[in-house]
């Protein structure tokens, strides 16, 4: 009685088995194949294809913007500005920060907080800027941007140490030569030469 067992174990064995390579091959043959949009975003995929869209440039420049602050690096987080950067929404030309002054105000806009909170901005902290937005400091960065971008707004609000009291940054971005760049910035702070 031992040997019948043994075969319908064996025939239970091959049969789970079969199964398991039918069910792996039916996988991989139903997968979804990557479109050429998720390929144009892969590294190493070579130049940008026209198939992206906004949002997806955006969110790709962002991602490595948000990577640069979080490492502090200053000079990689300057190729991603767009000079001359307006530093308040109220004083758009006064408070622009040109390239050759990035460096002394580089720790006034990336201060602890920024760089401890705009990594973790997320879907919940952006925003696109409606193309009918009358306010001065929109028009005047639409100016800066390429005629055809979308502007997105990255806003953080948080509570200040040791006080009641909120404070909030932003960074607006837009297409500059068809690559986003940060094109505005602000604060509850100004920015200090």
């Amino acid at each position: 009685m031992i040997y019948p067992r043994k075969f319908l174990f064996s025939c239970l064995c091959l049969g789970v088995l079969a199964c398991n390579n039918n069910n792996s091959k039916q996988a991989s043959s139903t997968s979804i194949p990557a479109t050429e949009d998720t390929l144009a975003q892969m590294p190493g995929s070579g130049a940008k294809t026209s198939v992206s869209t906004d949002e997806q440039l955006f969110k790709t420049a962002f991602g490595s913007f948000k990577t640069a602050v979080e490492q502090n690096d200053e000079e990689q987080v300057k190729s991603k500005v767009n000079f001359p950067l307006p530093t308040s929404k109220d004083d758009v030309k006064g408070g622009e920060l040109s390239a050759r002054d990035f460096h002394s105000g580089y720790n006034h806009i990336f201060n602890a907080d920024v760089r401890r909170l705009l990594p973790k901005a997320g879907d919940d902290n952006i925003a696109e800027v409606d193309t009918n937005n009358q306010e001065a400091y929109y028009q005047q960065l639409r100016q800066m941007a390429d005629k055809d971008s979308k502007l997105f707004e990255v806003y953080t609000q948080f509570p200040e140490k040791n006080t009641n009291a909120e404070s909030y940054f932003g960074f607006v971005f837009g297409k500059v030569k068809g690559e986003y760049k940060a094109v505005g910035y602000y604060s509850k702070w100004p920015v200090k030469n």
